[in-house]
Parts: structure tokens; C-alpha cells; sequence
């Protein structure tokens, strides 16, 4: 499956959510993405993540980085820990969803939204579409 909702996670892990606190490695990894040098936005994010392992906004948006470059299984250990780190954004587990249907694994990205929307049900609307989505691919064929 190609990177279906990858350039959206991006962007979201970029600019989605509250800034908790501006920082310059994360500002350095913004500008990083924001001019396509996804290797040094994972170099800096991870560089700093060696220092502060549980800087929440920079495992979101390595999360997102790793989403974004295909890599998966990387993105879903960086956003299991942002989630529980932080038990009041909905942001990790919109990257799980993500990253879970780009794995094949429709019932776990069904869940991850439904907890997204349990911490912000502002968010109900905004991820409607991805569920339909999701509930389209994981509807029985009618061959």
C-alpha cells in the first residue's frame, strides 16, 4: 500500500496539537521537514531524545517522521510511548491508526481512532473520514 495518509501525518505531527513548550531542536526539526531533509529532522529529534527520552513532542514528531518514511514498526514504538506519556493528546494515536492500516492491521488502527476521539472529541469530525475509511477496508467483499 503506498504511504496513503503519510504527507497528512507529516503535517500533523508538525503543526496539530497545543506547542507545550517551543524548544530549538524541535523548532530545528520543524524547519528540517518543512524544507524536505527528513534525515536531519530524525537526526536532531533523535539526538535530542537521547537527552530527554520522554519529550513527548519530539517522539510525536519522529513518530511522524518514521510514518512518513515507510518505517512503520518504528513509528508505532515512538508513538506507544508518546501516548503514554501523555494521557490527554489525541495526537499518538492518530499516527497509530496510521500507521496500523499502512501495516495491515484494520482493528487496531478502529481502535486507535476511537481512543483519539475518547481524549478529544473535538477531533469526531475531523476523523470521520478515516474511519469510513478503515470500516469500508474491513467490510466483508461481497465475491
Amino acid at each position: 500500500m503506498k504511504h496513503l495518509f503519510s504527507s497528512f501525518l507529516v503535517s500533523f505531527a508538525l503543526l496539530g496539537g497545543q506547542v507545550v513548550a517551543a524548544s530549538a531542536p524541535i523548532d530545528q526539526a520543524a524547519t528540517a521537514i518543512a524544507e524536505g531533509s527528513v534525515d536531519q529532522a530524525r537526526e536532531v529529534l533523535t539526538d535530542l531524545l537521547k537527552t530527554e527520552p520522554n519529550n513527548v513532542e519530539a517522539l510525536l514528531k519522529l513518530g511522524g517522521v518514521e510514518l512518513g518514511a515507510g518505517n512503520y514498526p518504528q513509528a508505532i514504538d515512538l508513538l506507544k510511548k508518546a501516548a503514554s506519556l501523555d494521557a490527554a493528546t489525541p495526537r499518538p494515536f492518530i499516527g497509530l491508526a496510521l500507521a496500523y492500516v499502512h501495516t495491515g492491521r484494520g482493528a487496531l488502527a478502529h481502535a486507535a481512532i476511537q481512543e483519539a476521539v475518547k481524549r478529544d472529541p473535538t477531533k469526531a469530525e475531523t476523523l470521520k473520514p478515516l474511519l469510513e475509511r478503515l470500516e469500508e477496508r474491513s467490510a466483508p467483499s461481497g465475491h
